[in-house]
């Protein structure tokens, strides 16, 4: 029988998925998502790709992997504390803080949802094969 080599896991993938995901998702906290108002005199300017995804669905599909990691309300309030409100331009301080707050939990909760954010397609966000890639082909091609 031949022996099946595992895949191992890539635990420093994993995290800088979920730091990059959740600096992202601190950072669009004020976003309007692309609602606005134009004054129609004035002219215009090409329409935005349509399918592109925008800031609030990405917070969307974060806030649905969140909802699913942390399945009662004190965790979820727990992680928005450790993670979201306590916004520290230190990431050590930072990790300190949400050891505080979470426990000894907080290592297996960021690489569970660093895997979820790989596997949903959500990390990278930028990039050849990032979230908010797409590209834009003219009518009839599909």
């Amino acid at each position: 029988m031949k022996s099946q080599k595992s895949k191992k896991p890539q635990f420093a993938k994993r995290k800088r998925a979920f730091d990059d995901v959740l600096e992202a998702y601190r950072s669009a906290k004020d976003a309007n998502g692309g609602i606005g108002a134009m004054v129609i005199g004035a002219g215009g300017k090409g329409t935005m790709n349509p399918v592109r995804p925008t800031l609030t669905d990405m917070r969307c599909d974060v806030d649905k992997v969140i909802n699913r990691c942390c399945s009662n309300k004190i965790a979820r309030l727990r992680f928005r504390l450790a993670y979201i409100n306590y916004d520290s331009p230190d990431p050590i301080e930072m990790g300190r803080y949400a050891d505080k707050i979470i426990g000894e939990g907080k290592n297996n909760l960021e690489q569970g949802m660093g895997a979820l954010f790989i596997s949903k397609g959500i990390f990278p966000l930028y990039g050849k094969n990032g979230y908010f890639h797409t590209i834009r082909q003219p009518r009839g091609s599909v």
